[in-house]
């Protein structure tokens, strides 16, 4: 009877908000960090959430510094998650 129109509402609500959706962006810049993420929208710094995948990391083995992580440099691809109804960005990981 109601149940095909309030699958409906329900699908239509959650598209709406949006409660979390992956999109890929490439790093514009470092200082402060922006990712572009379409034409027309560049990330501030404010919104973007860095995960440990993407900060830079170097250990000391003996006398030598190597690094583990290279962490983010200007036109990388990165895969976001989208939360808080779009207000905050994670980035995940780089994508190659």
């Amino acid at each position: 009877m109601f149940l095909p129109e309030i699958q409906l509402s329900i699908k239509n609500y959650l598209e709406t908000i949006k409660l979390t959706d992956y999109v890929y962006g490439e790093i514009t810049s470092l200082s402060p960090l922006r990712i572009k993420i379409d034409q027309k929208l560049e990330l501030p710094d404010s919104v973007i959430i860095l995960t440990s995948n993407v900060i830079e990391k170097k250990i000391i083995v003996g006398v030598e510094e190597i690094t583990i992580n290279e962490g983010l440099q200007i036109n990388d691809k990165v895969i976001l998650l989208r939360v808080e109804k779009g207000q905050k960005f994670i980035v995940l990981s780089k994508v190659v």
